[in-house]
């Protein structure tokens, strides 16, 4: 369980590192593959192998840092058949935005990962952690890579290079359309409103408290299927609450904008968008990569304000197109 108290920046990748060690000393019964490339401890969750539901709850906690129960819920009857995965943090910011966003590209020649985890502190290049610097670098640092491969020797002495300093770095590595790959993007839902509301301006340090949910789809057959379905769960399924410490009035500027409806692209499956954009991410709207339905409460005049609404039509005809 997360901590009663703020963690500490400097302790997210010692509670990373200590799920790591779980799925170390339980890698048989989890289908977790442990090799050793330099100062690389590799862990495969979902490359050369499918990869367990139970390996998928731990690598999207490792994600968190630690800091969110993630755990699987009965279908809702009124968003379809699909079995929901839920977040709960007491930490959002710190979870999701100093750990759990994918915010740094590995890439060389013959490879490409998108790389999350608290690691991310420790190379502290991106935008968004500006405010989360780092005093020191933790014994352990860890990094989680959306990948269909496993780094190479080139890419993890990459890695090393821009974790300078770092002695012991563990990478856990999934494909996208393994199941632990999947679940790991699924859980996610509350990022994505985060990662909204800091693309609106919004002072994230006023966020006290989040839950997300989001149905699980199935196993893509591929990184390009799985990408349509695991965005599509968030756009047209998920729903996130947020708890601030703002009034309604405040929060007012921000909350017609903050669901996934914003955006003009909203009600076509994400893989349509993505080819309509001629598979370049970066010009795809930003206002869409958010929950279909986020919920705002008020801990300063207790009111509350749901923006958006969340869409099984669209995800059922998604999920049925690309099946």
């Amino acid at each position: 369980m997360p901590p009663a108290q703020p963690p500490l920046l400097e302790l997210l990748n010692d509670r990373s590192a200590a799920l790591c060690d779980t799925a170390i000393r339980d890698a048989s019964s989890l289908d977790v593959r442990v090799s050793q490339e330099g100062k690389v401890t590799l862990l495969d969750f979902g490359v050369n192998r499918p990869g367990t539901f139970e390996a998928g709850l731990l690598l999207s906690r490792i994600c968190l840092a630690d800091l969110a129960e993630v755990t699987r819920c009965d279908p809702l009857p009124e968003i379809g058949p699909w079995p929901q995965l839920k977040v709960v943090s007491p930490w959002p910011v710190y979870a999701c935005i100093a750990s759990q966003y994918a915010g740094w590209p590995l890439a060389s020649d013959n490879y490409y990962a998108m790389v999350s985890g608290p690691g991310r502190l420790v190379r502290g290049k991106e935008e968004i952690l500006q405010p989360y610097p780092l005093p020191d670098i933790p014994d352990s640092v860890v990094v989680c890579l959306e990948s269909d491969q496993l780094p190479g020797p080139d890419e993890c002495e990459q890695l090393s290079e821009e974790l300078a300093g770092a002695e012991n770095i563990i990478a856990c590595v999934a494909s996208t359309h393994s199941l632990p790959g999947t679940l790991q993007v699924v859980a996610r839902s509350i990022e994505t409103a985060l990662h909204k509301l800091h693309e609106l301006g919004f002072d994230l340090s006023l966020v006290e408290r989040g839950t997300g949910v989001a149905p699980i789809p199935p196993c893509g057959e591929n990184s390009f299927q799985s990408l349509g379905w695991t965005n599509d769960v968030i756009l047209y399924g998920g729903r996130v609450d947020l708890w601030f410490r703002a009034t309604q009035a405040e929060l007012a500027p921000i909350v017609d904008r903050l669901a996934s409806c914003a955006s003009p692209d909203f009600g076509l499956p994400f893989r349509t968008i993505f080819e309509k954009y001629n598979h370049d991410f970066y010009q795809i709207d930003r206002l869409l990569f958010s929950p279909a339905e986020v919920g705002c409460h008020s801990q300063e005049d207790g009111q509350q304000v749901v923006s958006g609404k969340r869409r099984p039509d669209i995800l059922q005809n998604s999920l049925a197109a690309d099946g």
